[in-house]
């Protein structure tokens, strides 16, 4: 009897620890720009069930060619011009709480304008023989602000994806740097999609379109109030051309 207790008593551990295991899901917005006006995506970070601890990131985001053989070109934008408006949101993963190595770099070095990496981590991240974390739950925390500039577009609009490369990472320090699962849809594009047979949609999906022209109707509205106006003076011009009649007494 005792034997079948303890047997059942690690059955129930084994299955606990597996009902409770979870990943990290990593989700990107969809957001539509213009030409030559600053824009920027929000990457959002929550767990898949419970809570898990985190002290530091490293992610790397590629922007893709366009799709549909489309010609328009976006980029990141330098990484000065990176706000790091994030560190001052109070939904950031470390808000309150972030340390001093946060970075946002444009991989220019590389000669890739459409790859940037981003790095942060917790205050205390490294200690022993644990450093300090943060937990991360299922609600939706901003983990990075990323920065775009819309170069050029076609006459139709041109449609990008921002997705998470695979080799960004999520740590704790425990003895040294120990990884968090990261779950495998957070890494998605449409490509893998059409070749696994998926519908993820944690990429983001960017609309580029070019700065939109007055339309026909309204050059046309345009012309007749000209034409309206010089009709209108030209009458008050011939007006007060005419001699004015003096009555005779």
């Amino acid at each position: 009897m005792r034997i079948i207790t303890r047997g059942l008593a690690l059955l129930l551990v084994f299955a606990a620890g597996n009902c409770c295991r979870a990943d990290l899901i990593i989700e990107i917005q969809d957001v539509q720009v213009q030409v030559g006006t600053p824009s920027s995506v929000n990457v959002y970070v929550h767990n898949s069930a419970g809570e898990v601890n985190v002290g530091i990131y490293d992610l790397k985001f590629n922007i893709s060619a366009p799709q549909f053989g489309g010609a328009g070109i976006l980029e990141f934008r330098p990484s000065a011009d990176q706000s790091k408006s994030e560190l001052s949101d109070s939904g950031y993963i470390f808000s309150g709480q972030t340390g001093t190595g946060f970075t946002s770099v444009r991989q220019d070095a590389n000669g890739n304008r459409q790859q940037l990496v981003q790095s942060d981590s917790v205050a205390g991240y490294i200690g022993f023989p644990s450093g300090n974390t943060i937990l991360v739950g299922t609600t939706p925390k901003l983990v990075a602000t990323l920065e775009l500039a819309a170069v050029r577009s076609d006459s139709k609009p041109s449609d990008f994806e921002i997705s998470l490369d695979r080799s960004s990472t999520f740590s704790v320090f425990n003895g040294g740097p120990q990884p968090v699962a990261i779950a495998a849809q957070s890494f998605a594009t449409s490509a893998d999609n059409v070749a696994n047979g998926t519908q993820f949609t944690n990429f983001g999906t960017i609309r580029v379109t070019a700065v939109p022209e007055p339309s026909s109707s309204l050059l046309l509205l345009c012309a007749v109030g000209v034409n309206v106006f010089r009709r209108r003076r030209n009458c008050k011009q011939s007006s007060s051309a005419v001699p004015r009649r003096i009555p005779l007494e």
